[in-house]
């Protein structure tokens, strides 16, 4: 603090990568594990261990040159276990939701949809009804699959859309 009671920050050391609101990817690979960073225009490797950065993407370097996608609609999803997408018809991403459910559907993996209306990106994090119902489902989701006992979770049977746009 300073002499004036306000607090200072600095920060420890500069993000050379920008801002992202992505996860880092971890990658095990051939005895070294790497840490994927997306960032904003550039995608950057960094090692585990050292956290040295190894190699980058974007801004000018590499074959990318600063229009970096990543997303499991362009990646290979043969071979994927189930998955349970979730998305609102506002979301921004949407769109990818469900080309990513028909592709799926086309390679002959399991995979359901779940579309709220009007929900927006994130949605399952607000203090909304359509939140807390989605928590639910999925809680009751993963008890089936994975629970010992019963789940104390309530079960929705009401009907989901699949890709092709059909209710089951």
């Amino acid at each position: 603090m300073s002499s004036t009671g306000s607090l200072k920050a600095r920060p420890k050391n500069e993000r050379p990568i920008g801002t992202a609101h992505a996860t880092p990817l971890v990658i095990e690979h051939h005895g070294q594990t790497d840490v994927l960073v997306a960032g904003k225009d550039r995608l950057t490797a960094f090692d585990a261990k050292t956290h040295k950065e190894i190699w980058k993407y974007g801004e000018g370097e590499g074959p990318f040159n600063g229009e970096i996608i990543v997303s499991p609609v362009y990646g290979d999803v043969r071979g994927l276990a189930p998955v349970t997408l979730l998305t609102g018809t506002r979301d921004l991403l949407y769109p990818d939701a469900r080309r990513l459910a028909e592709r799926m559907q086309a390679e002959g993996q399991a995979v359901e949809l779940w579309e709220y209306p009007d929900m927006v990106h994130a949605w399952m994090l607000l203090p909304l009804p359509e939140a807390f119902e989605a928590r639910e489902r999925v809680a009751a989701m993963l008890m089936r699959k994975f629970g010992q006992g019963r789940s104390e979770a309530k079960t929705d049977d009401r009907p989901v859309r699949d890709a092709s746009g059909s209710r089951r």
